[in-house]
């Protein structure tokens, strides 16, 4: 009665006791203990803080009282499970164990304990420490049999035998089951199939209901069919005709222009009128719109081929899609309505004298046809544009041309062609920030004396500086910086007493070379103005 007392308030107090007492246990659930307030350190103390030596002058009674007074906070029964050697009990303390063992037993008839084990009670609240009271007043002695392992094996023999035939409940239930699955997956089948075969049933006799509705109505469906196919026909041919006559059918021939207008630009043409009578060539169709113009017949032959010529320029560079165009290809009078960025007037005594066109978008080769301009043209400025090819060799029948301005383009091919040589007159020639390779310089530029700015930086110009530079006495700013020119300076660079601006830098040359004090700006080999070791190579 003592020990179920002591269960019943106590649970975990009882299992550490019998734990400090009887050192062979082994937890199969540790219990675990909450407090109604704190959790106390002596809670869930173990039992091998203590020295075990004291253990054997002590009964159970004794360390239970220890561990009420140790453990203060008071407990609500909890599930632990432990097995304690028969062995190392002591005579005195069996009736005891005995007592609680049986109360144990009986009060857990339905829970899974092991053989040999003694099984605590598990939460049960006020149910629990009634049932404990029961036990208590009715549990005196221990129960019949040898021992009390007796009682604990019986015990869960039967809980074992009663899992195993649960088991056994659980695993016909699950065979049933697994029966009525398969009948009702057969039913299903079995009604599907019946539902396709209804279908398909149908199907054919909805098939052949077509059929012979079709076969009674088979002559109105053929006229149907053969008034459909004629109005398809004639809708057919209508779009036919129409896409030919705008679409497919080539536009008439469009007059022949005048013949005497043919022979006047064939004889001034550079390639004997071969480009003016080849259809869609820029020089193809300035002939037929010059033929066009209102006025053509009160025009001279200087105007006409003026006119020519600034047509197949606009042609030849995308006119249309210039930035401004204002003018251009109207029967207005070209020096005086036509836009261009002539610095000065675009003509001079009605004849084209500044052929000004820069910052306007023209994209497109430079037509030869601009050499038909000699006699007037004094200055050519295309800058900052789109132009691509090469720079004409035709330029250099520009023999009045005085300046030269290509600059920021997209021209390829070599910088000076030979028949510059001619250009005795020109003064200015800027070529830079192009695609420009090859030789820098023919040994012809020697002719072009008149020079006194010659612009070729920002391009890929190889070779050497020729000897030849000596002779541009006239020379005043030159600039052949960025390339990739290579060699030393010609020593005759130092005839060029009129020079004020020499830029040599970025690029391969080499040897020794120092700037005359009369240039005033010179960078040999470096980007500044005011570095006197730039002055140097």
């Amino acid at each position: 009665k003592e020990a179920i007392r002591a269960l019943k308030d106590y649970d975990g107090d009882v299992n550490r006791a019998m734990a400090r007492l009887y050192g062979d246990i082994t937890y199969k659930n540790e219990p675990h203990y909450e407090t109604k307030t704190n959790r106390s350190k002596h809670s869930r103390r173990h039992w091998d803080e203590d020295s075990m030596d004291d253990l054997p002058d002590k009964g159970i009674e004794s360390i239970i009282e220890e561990e009420r007074v140790a453990s203060k906070p008071q407990y609500t029964p909890s599930i632990g499970m432990m097995a304690i050697s028969h062995d190392n009990m002591r005579e005195s303390d069996k009736p005891l164990v005995h007592r609680m063992t049986a109360a144990n037993a009986r009060f857990n008839e339905h829970s899974q304990v092991y053989p040999g084990a003694v099984a605590v009670p598990g939460p049960g609240g006020a149910n629990a420490a009634n049932d404990l009271d029961d036990l208590a007043t009715t549990t005196t002695t221990a129960p019949p049999g040898d021992s009390i392992f007796h009682v604990s094996a019986r015990v869960v023999n039967e809980t074992e035998e009663d899992y195993e035939r649960l088991q056994e409940q659980l695993r016909q239930r699950e065979n049933e089951l697994q029966q009525q699955d398969k009948q009702l997956h057969q039913v299903l089948a079995d009604i599907e199939n019946v539902a396709v075969a209804e279908v398909i049933a149908g199907d054919e006799e909805a098939q052949a209901g077509r059929e012979r509705r079709q076969h009674q109505s088979s002559p109105i469906l053929s006229r149907r069919k053969i008034l459909f196919a004629a109005v398809f026909a004639i809708l057919l041919a209508v779009v036919g005709v129409v896409v030919y006559f705008l679409v497919l059918k080539p536009p008439p021939p469009r007059p022949l222009p005048p013949q005497d207008l043919v022979d006047l630009l064939s004889s001034a043409s550079l390639d004997g009128g071969a480009a003016l009578l080849t259809p869609s060539t820029p020089q193809n169709d300035a002939l037929y719109w010059l033929a066009d113009n209102a006025n053509l017949d009160s025009y001279s032959n200087v105007k006409k081929i003026q006119r020519f010529v600034l047509a197949t320029l606009y042609y030849s560079t995308r006119g249309y899609l210039w930035q401004n165009n204002t003018g251009w290809l109207s029967d207005a009078d070209e020096c005086s309505n036509w836009f261009n960025t002539a610095l000065g007037s675009f003509c001079s005594s009605n004849a084209v004298s500044d052929l000004g066109i820069d910052r306007n978008a023209l994209d497109g080769t430079i037509p030869a046809e601009v050499a038909l301009l000699s006699n007037s043209m004094r200055r050519m400025s295309l800058e900052y544009n789109y132009l691509t090819g090469t720079i004409l060799s035709e330029i250099g029948l520009l023999t009045n041309l005085e300046d030269l301005r290509l600059q920021d383009n997209k021209l390829s091919g070599v910088a000076i062609p030979p028949e510059f040589a001619r250009l005795t007159n020109l003064k200015a020639l800027v070529l830079q920030a192009n695609a420009l390779t090859g030789r820098m310089l023919p040994p012809e530029i020697g002719s072009m004396t008149s020079l006194t700015a010659l612009f070729l930086l920002f391009n890929k110009l190889t070779g050497t500086i020729p000897s030849e530079i000596g002779r541009l006495t006239n020379m005043v700013f030159l600039s052949l910086d960025d390339n990739m020119l290579s060699g030393t300076i010609p020593s005759e660079l130092g005839l060029l007493t009129n020079l004020g601006s020499l830029y040599l830098f970025d690029n391969n040359l080499t040897g020794e070379y120092t700037c005359p004090e009369y240039i005033t700006v010179c960078d040999i080999s470096c980007d500044d103005d005011d570095n006197e070791a730039c002055r140097s190579l």
